[in-house]
């Protein structure tokens, strides 16, 4: 695991130690946590690279399968 040394406020440093205290966790485990989430959420990819052309597959196209559905009302 490679480290970086970073610059927080006090402020920022006093949240993080709370959150390790409040869950238990080692301040480096918060650090990284929040480094994840950051990066996933920046992701462009992610979100809609699992789902993108499962339609594809499909049978029916699309506004086949709404007026099937629709007719069922």
């Amino acid at each position: 695991m490679a480290q970086i040394l970073i610059d927080v406020t006090e402020a920022q440093l006093q949240a993080l130690a709370e959150a390790a205290r409040v869950q238990n966790k080692p301040l480096a485990v918060i650090v990284r946590d929040a480094i994840a989430a950051y990066v996933f959420e920046s992701s462009p990819s992610d979100g809609g690279s699992e789902v993108f052309g499962l339609w594809a597959e499909s049978a029916m196209s699309g506004r086949e399968y709404q007026a099937a559905h629709r007719a069922e009302w």
